[in-house]
């Protein structure tokens, strides 16, 4: 797999992409910007989805809310564009640039032994070679790197530069398991208390999970260990 971002913007600026959170993404921003919760809440919004159809694209999970089931994503302008994209295409947050904007244009797709083969030729498709790499032996989870499909259509930078290092495929593919499976976790635990005690505000739902991650960070459990792994992300 080769990718070298070109700079352009695109995908920045489409309007069919959400720069979707994670627990530690909004943990990032909030110390980013000195524990300032008021600036965070205004950089952020909760998307509520419209359908299965829209659900079934997304990677975080989805949260119950008063205006239906949303997820926590960065704003964008009205034209469609991420608001943090300044005029000469760069990113105003970059340092602090959600787990989305690191990986792109990378994703991972689960393979089993009954899907395997038809990644592999969905892979060659795009013309990836890429490993497939093991995230959890003991239940045997295994995940392969593609081009996300949207990156495919517009990413000029697909195919540029250098190959991407196995060992940071391999570092970004166990990244985004561990993360995903805990923000699964957490965001599954609130929930089932909103279910039972009723609907919190949005910046009831942001103080919980800034919280729970600050008590990872300090008891140092290992999911901390992926928070350090992240800034490492580089293309």
């Amino acid at each position: 797999m080769r990718f070298e971002c070109q700079k352009t913007g695109v995908c920045c600026r489409s309007p069919n992409l959400l720069i979707t959170l994670t627990h530690f993404d909004l943990y990032f921003l909030y110390k980013y910007w000195r524990n300032d919760l008021s600036k965070l809440l205004t950089a952020i919004t909760f998307y509520v989805i419209a359908d299965e159809a829209s659900a079934s694209h997304l990677v975080v999970p989805e949260i119950i809310t008063k205006h239906g089931n949303a997820v926590i994503a960065l704003k964008k302008t009205e034209h469609g564009s991420c608001i943090f994209l300044s005029a000469n295409n760069l990113c105003e947050i970059y340092r602090a640039r959600p787990l989305t904007c690191r990986m792109y244009p990378i994703t991972f797709v689960p393979v089993n032994d009954s899907n395997q083969s038809h990644e592999k030729k969905d892979v060659q498709k795009k013309l990836v070679k890429a490993p497939i790499i093991v995230v959890d032996a003991k239940n045997n989870i295994r995940l392969q790197p593609i081009y996300a499909k949207a990156a495919t259509k517009t990413c000029r930078g697909i195919g540029k530069g250098n190959s991407i290092p196995r060992s940071l495929l391999k570092n970004m593919a166990n990244v985004f398991f561990h993360i995903m499976k805990d923000y699964y976790s957490l965001i599954g635990t609130i929930n089932e208390y909103i279910s039972e005690h009723g609907y919190l505000e949005p910046i009831e739902i942001i103080n919980v999970i800034i919280q729970y991650v600050e008590q990872k960070a300090l008891e140092k459990v290992p999911i901390a260990e992926y928070l350090n792994n992240l800034r490492n992300f580089s293309f």
